[in-house]
Order: structure tokens, then sequence, then C-alpha cells
């Protein structure tokens, strides 16, 4: 599987009705006043991305770290079960290093 991060909301109030459980969930904690803050370490080895949720005051909520050899397996999983073309997006910075 493909992990699918969402957070919400980035104001004050939460929305009762919107915590539908799902098998999948693996954090839910309903904080107002929080966002998403993911980092892609596409230097180290292996290359990782890190997501972390954040409240208003900077102080993470819950964080997780995902490596390029574990993306790599959730995609590929998906793309045997559904028909989709390969992203031709390149992050910035991994394009070229010589220009770092």
């Amino acid at each position: 599987r493909i992990p699918e991060l969402i957070t919400s909301p980035v104001h004050d109030g939460v929305i009762e009705t919107a915590n539908a459980p799902h098998p999948a969930l693996v954090h839910d904690s309903g904080q107002p006043n929080s966002f998403l803050l993911m980092t892609v370490h596409g230097y180290a080895q292996p290359p990782t991305l890190n997501a972390r949720f954040l409240d208003k005051n900077g102080r993470t909520i819950f964080g997780v770290t995902f490596s390029e050899p574990e993306l790599k397996t959730a995609l590929r999983g998906t793309r045997q079960n559904t028909e989709s073309r390969p992203s031709r997006l390149v992050p910035v910075g991994l394009r070229d290093r010589a220009r770092r």
C-alpha cells in the first residue's frame, strides 16, 4: 500500500463526524491547529521521506519515516492492481547533484 498522510485542520475546529474508522489507520489525534511537514533526505543511504504532524507551536504530535525501498515496494504493489503511468516528476535537488 502507498502510505496516505492526511492532516486537518489548520484552523481551531475539529469536525467529529470526519473521524471515520479505517483498517489502515495508523494515527488519528483530532488535533486542532495542526499541519504536516514532509522532509525528503535524498542523499541519505537509503533515501528517506520523513513526515511529521506538528501543532501550532511546532511540537511533533506524530512522526513516521519511510525508506526509498519501502515506498518503491508500495508503488509496485499498487501498479499491479491499477492502470497508471509512471510519474515524470523529479524532486528538485535530485536532478543534478552538480547544482548543489
